[in-house]
């Protein structure tokens, strides 16, 4: 397990906040910086031996637009070797391609987080193949470590619509690309992908104006 989760602030590395508490010594290696926002809970989990997923969705007690569904998916992939973020992200198109009528794929951006290469994508499905078809929205940041390729996901499941009429405000896709930039691979280990400091900024808050 190669993630340092966060509820707020740091709590540990792959546990619950009360074990967190509690953990000594702190964690080693190679981890990506979870981040849960404030009320979500961790919906599914799916542990294989070349793969880790976690499924968060916000708390059934907290107010929620009727007919949309958020979820937050990281994932871990190992095994993958050296690849290039875009080509992990093209696997992740390829798939939703498939499973989409009229999918829209937005331009893949390229950069580096802490060091590592990394790629992040929108992705828009008016919607898919499978009944009940609802559509689907996704923003997808790739990072690509020298032990796994790590893979942030935010899904809005939506009921179908129009290519070019998402019911996703451009705003709140922002917040949660604003929210992935905040996120951070890091290695113990490496001082070329240092662990120190993780933001705990709010990343839905608005943003503050050039002076």
């Amino acid at each position: 397990m190669r993630f340092f989760f966060l509820i707020g602030l740091f709590i540990g590395f792959g546990l619950s906040s009360a074990q967190a508490q509690q953990a000594a010594p702190p964690p080693q290696g190679e981890g990506l910086t979870v981040k849960i926002p404030q009320g979500w809970v961790l919906a599914q989990q799916n542990i294989l031996p070349q793969q880790e997923e976690y499924w968060y969705t916000p708390n059934p007690e907290q107010p929620r637009t009727v007919g949309i569904e958020n979820y937050l998916l990281y994932s871990e992939f190992r095994g993958m070797g050296p690849v290039a973020p875009e080509v992990a992200l093209g696997t992740t198109i390829e798939n939703s391609s498939a499973s989409c009528v009229g999918l829209e794929v937005g331009p893949v951006q390229k950069g580096l987080i802490n060091n590592y290469q990394s790629a992040y994508v929108a992705l828009v499905c008016p919607k898919e193949v499978q009944a009940p078809h609802p559509g689907r929205i996704s923003v997808i940041l790739t990072i690509v470590g020298k032990e796994s390729v790590y893979q942030v996901q935010k899904i809005w499941m939506t009921p179908s619509f129009e290519q070019g009429q998402s019911p996703i405000m451009n705003t709140e896709v922002q917040g949660w690309v604003r929210f992935m930039s905040n996120l951070k691979l890091c290695d113990t280990r490496d001082p070329a992908h240092p662990c120190a400091s993780v933001s705990t900024d709010d990343p839905f808050a608005p943003a503050t104006p050039p002076q």
